[in-house]
């Protein structure tokens, strides 16, 4: 979803973006510190077995999530340096709802599969209007699944839900 949202609004608000990048540069950029980076580390330690891709166990979480939120940050630096607004409140929105799941993780387990939904579905509802509400069904199956797959218990799919919906909104109308 990270890299989808880069891409759509990369391309969508080229206005936005500043005067020093262009469209393909900030999407590639977003792809890079949103989507690929910050779980480089997951896939490392799956392949050394370590841990699996959903690092299940609540304990290991952290530092994975912190790795995220530097890797957020960085792309936010790189956005700010490029007066590109659009991008940036993208990755701070990433960065500070990174910081509020690794909050709770440290003293429950929480959904980030349904909060990686959730918060780029409240921005394309924030950018584009209420017309996109039901973008929110992919947080819904998403939701289900992770229930489903019994990952998560119905408390946790929902606050990770829940917790990007409220910080990822939060963020947007701070700036």
């Amino acid at each position: 979803m990270a890299g989808v949202i880069s891409i759509v609004f990369a391309f969508t608000f080229p206005k936005e973006l500043g005067p020093i990048i262009g469209p393909l540069q900030a999407a590639t950029v977003g792809i890079l510190a949103l989507a690929v980076l910050p779980v480089v580390p997951i896939f490392y330690c799956r392949i050394k077995g370590t841990v699996d891709l959903n690092v299940s166990e609540r304990e290991r979480r952290p530092p994975f999530f912190i790795f995220a939120v530097l890797c957020y940050a960085l792309g936010a630096v790189v956005f700010k340096i490029a007066q590109s607004n659009v991008m940036f409140k993208l990755a701070l929105s990433y960065m500070f709802v990174s910081l509020g799941i690794v909050a709770i993780t440290f003293f429950w387990k929480i959904s980030v599969h349904t909060a990686g939904i959730a918060g780029p579905s409240t921005i394309f509802v924030l950018a584009y209007g209420l017309s996109l509400l039901p973008i929110y069904l992919l947080t819904a199956a998403s939701i289900w699944a992770r229930i489903r797959l019994k990952a998560h218990t119905v408390a946790q799919a929902f606050m990770g839900a829940t917790t990007a919906i409220a910080i990822t909104a939060a963020v947007y109308i701070a700036l």
